[in-house]
């Protein structure tokens, strides 16, 4: 095994500091710590499909295993504790901000849940960008590491990171007011299927290379999105904000009703594969799709990492042949 380069141990060290770092309560009123606060339930969502209280994502790979030209990904075994989860909230106002959505009676259909789940997904997509941006101005901090990459790439990477920070706490904002007074400002579906032992929760900003403005000044038009495991059933919320939306994302959201077995298939394979990070799946599911599929999806997800086109195109599917995880 090769000796751990310079640059690696460094970079190992910056994600250390950064991710083990104490960050503040979201909630605007408050200056506690965060905790690790959970997109989706533990106890009743997630462990209904854990194995022995474990799941398959999609990680960073240890810095110390990284491949040239490739991007630091792979599928990992992870731990319900660590299930798509952010420091976000103290414990605090993370129990009682989302009380609603913890209890044993959630109604998925009620407007009120629904916000709740897309602001806390908006949370932590904020929270994602708030620590890579954190990571790589350390490394253009970096004495040490200059001449080891890319400074235009990083510099781009965080200048862009921030442009989506801002649209972020836009819509933080937006959320938190209609949490406080409902007026109907985000329009949202709830559709129940079959159980897939799979889950999900995220915002999807779709781009239209050939239409859309880069250098908009408006927030981008997004889709708040969550597949949620519960009593047997797979719980499907997709929804946007009424002013910043379009045709497109309009007709994504209507093309989740009313899915016969094999098209919801397609639409689970092409949501986690080319639109949202914050996905997993059950170790047996993982474990029963082919060896080819799995070397399919990481070249897939790797060479289109930085790619939000709405064009995007997968042929393969991890549900081939019933696999459910069931």
């Amino acid at each position: 095994m090769a000796k751990p380069s310079k640059y690696q141990k460094i970079l190992s060290q910056i994600y250390k500091n950064v991710y083990s770092k104490k960050w503040i309560c979201f909630d605007p009123s408050c200056n506690e710590n965060s905790i690790n606060s959970h997109l989706l339930q533990q106890n009743g969502m997630l462990n209904e499909i854990s194995e022995n209280g474990h799941f398959i994502e999609v990680k960073m790979t240890d810095v110390f295993k990284w491949a040239p030209k490739q991007t630091p990904l792979e599928f990992k075994l992870v731990g319900i504790s660590k299930a798509i989860s952010q420091p976000l909230f103290c414990n605090k106002h993370d129990t009682s901000l989302f009380k609603e959505i913890e209890s044993k009676n959630i109604d998925f259909k009620n407007y009120r849940s629904q916000l709740l789940f897309s602001y806390r997904t908006i949370c932590s997509e904020l929270r994602k960008k708030q620590l890579n941006i954190e990571v790589y101005e350390r490394l253009l901090n970096s004495q040490t590491l200059y001449g080891e990459f890319n400074r235009d790439m990083a510099n781009q990477f965080v200048e862009g990171t921030k442009l989506g920070v801002k649209d972020l706490e836009l819509y933080k904002a937006w959320f938190e007011a209609e949490l406080k007074d409902e007026k109907g400002g985000f329009k949202f579906s709830t559709l129940e299927y079959p159980q897939i032992k799979v889950y999900g929760s995220a915002i999807h900003s779709p781009v239209d290379y050939a239409n859309d403005n880069p250098n908009q000044v408006d927030p981008l038009n997004s889709i708040f999105i969550h597949i949620i495991p519960y009593n047997l059933r797979l719980n499907v919320i997709v929804g946007y904000h009424k002013k910043y939306t379009n045709s497109w994302i309009k007709e994504y959201v209507n093309s989740w009703m009313d899915l016969d077995k094999e098209t919801l298939e397609y639409k689970l394979n092409d949501l986690f594969m080319t639109k949202i990070e914050s996905w997993g799946m059950s170790p047996k599911l993982y474990k029963n799709i082919p060896l080819s599929t799995k070397n399919d999806i990481m070249t897939y997800i790797n060479d289109n990492a930085m790619n939000y086109s709405i064009d995007q195109k997968v042929n393969f599917n991890i549900f081939l042949g019933n696999n459910y995880g069931i």
